[in-house]
């Protein structure tokens, strides 16, 4: 399992989609939130980082999404399959192997440029930004009582954990996003078994959420936007519930069809 999961992962380092996602990552990393500011204003580092509700730039990044965290290795097995790679794959590795050191290295693919990306910005605000404390920047009152108005909301997810250290609070939405994103990559893959169009998998899950949010059109008090959950300092106020429903679903979209693929691999041989 070890050779073939190394294996799998060479061929994730390797693929033009992973690059493509991270580059666009970088790109992204060095749209600092407040170069846009007065000089007068002093913000922090975690004021100033780009993913988080209060940032013009956090609408854009949610956008493309799910598209970077499907580019990156989704759509290996079908590469894999019309080039008639597959079959000595499964026969070499065997079935069970394969499925699972692929998984693996699916789920990096969409995990890996999501939290670089994120990552990226926050070094790259700690350097510009220097400034250190546990006050919000503000140039005047008006500013900080609207943004601690939403800090002391009683539905703020993890109220607590920002108020010891907002470090701590982004790097936990990080890693929440970027588990969503892998979480993306496998339901993706998974689909590539039954529609073997690559535009097909790098979209499948862009499609979802839009279905998804034109649904919501309609219920509006239905807070079932996973994306709405993957940022900090959400003015929204998304709700717990909401939360472990989204997270049920695209859990269930990523694993169930485990249930299937295994046999129409068997099916290459």
């Amino acid at each position: 399992m070890k050779k073939c999961l190394r294996c799998q992962m060479r061929l994730l380092v390797r693929s033009p989609g992973f690059w493509v996602a991270m580059a666009f990552g970088v790109l992204y990393a060095m749209c600092l939130r407040n170069m846009h500011l007065d000089a007068i204003a002093q913000p922090t580092p975690y004021s100033a980082y780009s993913t988080h509700g209060l940032s013009f730039t956090t609408p854009y990044f949610m956008y493309l999404f799910p598209i970077l965290a499907c580019i990156s290795f989704s759509d290996s097995s079908l590469y894999e399959r019309n080039n008639h790679l597959l079959a000595p794959l499964l026969g070499k590795m065997g079935i069970g192997r394969y499925y699972r050191s692929k998984l693996v290295a699916v789920f990096c693919g969409g995990f890996l440029p999501i939290f670089a990306t994120q990552a990226l910005n926050m070094g790259l605000c700690l350097i510009a930004f220097p400034l250190n404390g546990t006050q919000r920047y503000g140039w005047d009152l008006f500013q900080d009582y609207t943004y601690w108005y939403h800090v002391s909301d009683p539905h703020f997810f993890f109220q607590h954990l920002y108020l010891y250290s907002p470090y701590l609070y982004y790097l936990l939405y990080m890693l929440l996003s970027a588990l969503v994103a892998g979480l993306f990559a496998v339901a993706a893959w998974q689909f590539s078994f039954f529609v073997r169009n690559r535009i097909f998998t790098y979209t499948i899950m862009f499609l979802v959420i839009q279905g998804i949010e034109y649904l919501l059109i309609l219920t509006p008090d239905w807070p079932l936007n996973i994306l709405s959950y993957l940022y900090g300092m959400n003015p929204t106020v998304p709700t717990p519930g909401g939360f472990a429903i989204c997270m049920a679903f695209y859990l269930a979209l990523a694993f169930l069809p485990a249930l299937i693929v295994p046999k129409k691999l068997r099916n290459c041989l």
